[in-house]
């Protein structure tokens, strides 16, 4: 995985993230997670094509990945 993205410092301040630092981790992983081109990606049995922007996962995996537990 390569590339970069751009973060607001002001995310802090949204009312969706304030207060709460595992929301904005996650938030982050998300972002650097989500394909930055088309890519093929198994779901299952199936091969979906994401496109560039879109994320493919699920409560589980977000938990696994980030170490944060299932509210």
């Amino acid at each position: 995985m390569t590339g970069w993205i751009c973060s607001y410092r002001k995310i802090w301040e949204h009312p969706l993230f304030k207060g709460d630092g595992m929301r904005v981790a996650v938030w982050h992983w998300m972002l650097h997670t989500a394909a930055w081109k088309d890519t093929r990606f198994r779901v299952g049995s199936k091969i979906i094509t994401l496109k560039r922007g879109q994320l493919c996962v699920s409560q589980r995996q977000i938990c696994q990945e980030t170490g944060i537990s299932h509210r």
